[in-house]
């Protein structure tokens, strides 16, 4: 996943997102959690897999984190605005 490790970092290194879960939904294998962070990540990290209901999820979240080094037209941030 593009961008996951890095994600996965900011969200291990602040405090002030202590009480933040990140739920990934993705590809049928979770990533590897980077060995710097994987502590403080413990049972904050929700592998979800490929999940066929997108829009209750988008609902249910607080905020999209969609971490990437480069993409021309997000899909992934339409789909979520759409989706309130």
């Amino acid at each position: 996943l593009k961008g996951f490790a890095e994600a996965a970092r900011a969200l291990a290194g602040s405090r002030a997102l202590d009480a933040v879960h990140l739920a990934v939904v993705g590809p049928p294998a979770p990533p590897p959690l980077p060995r710097d962070s994987h502590a403080s990540l413990h049972g904050r990290v929700h592998w979800l897999g490929a999940r066929a209901d997108l829009p209750a999820l988008y609902r249910a979240a607080a905020a999209l984190l969609h971490p990437t080094w480069y993409d021309p037209c997000s899909t992934v941030a339409l789909e979520a605005l759409a989706c309130g």
